[in-house]
């Protein structure tokens, strides 16, 4: 594992360590709609940055030996800039601790080979937010907020992660409040909205 690969897993090492709180069971909650668990969780650690290799260091990926993807789904993209879809892979959701790190693979689909496109606008602006879902308790966890950032959250810089090329991943990463031990499979959100990846196993 390359340097920049164990400063980004030392983070969340430290993360876990200074006692990131999920939420508590027993709330009340409405029958269809998840209660918001894990946005004030918070935690003081560097930033590894992003890496120059489409995020894959940054992400603990070795570029070498991408891992199996455990689910996969295609979203659209926008075509007037010249994405035509994009193939999110999840490729881990593990828990460390009192948090979990979620890792995909983005891969676009041109709609001109040969061209590159910023991330940010080939996803029509949006950007990763990733979000657990507990569906049997109805709880919603979100992405963990580092300490004194005005809101910056422990995940992937997708304006620095690099640019969208046919048939080459970018990987993006974040690291969540973790559900109770006995929470086994969650519902996984990338983006702000969308369609969740359904019952994955938490490893």
């Amino acid at each position: 594992m390359n340097t920049r690969s164990q400063r980004a897993l030392v983070a969340i090492a430290l993360a876990s360590i200074l006692g990131l709180t999920a939420c508590s069971g027993g709330d009340e909650t409405d029958s269809t709609t998840p209660t918001d668990s894990g946005s004030s969780q918070s935690v003081t650690t560097a930033n590894g940055g992003e890496a120059a290799d489409n995020g894959a260091a940054a992400a603990g990926i070795d570029i070498n030996n991408v891992p199996k993807a455990i689910a996969t789904q295609t979203i659209p993209a926008d075509r007037e800039v010249g994405v035509d879809t994009v193939k999110v892979d999840l490729l881990r959701l593990e828990r460390k601790g009192k948090i979990v790190e979620a890792v995909f693979a983005l891969t676009p689909k041109m709609t001109t080979p040969g061209e590159s496109v910023n991330i940010h606008g080939g996803l029509n602006g949006a950007e990763p937010n990733v979000r657990l879902i507990d569906p049997v308790n109805l709880k919603l966890y979100k992405t963990i907020e580092l300490a004194n950032s005005n809101g910056k959250q422990l995940e992937t810089n997708i304006m620095t992660a690099g640019d969208f090329v046919e048939g080459k991943p970018v990987f993006v990463w974040g690291a969540v409040a973790a559900p109770p031990e006995e929470v086994s499979k969650v519902d996984v959100l990338v983006f702000e909205s969308g369609v969740p990846f359904k019952d994955v196993p938490l490893s």
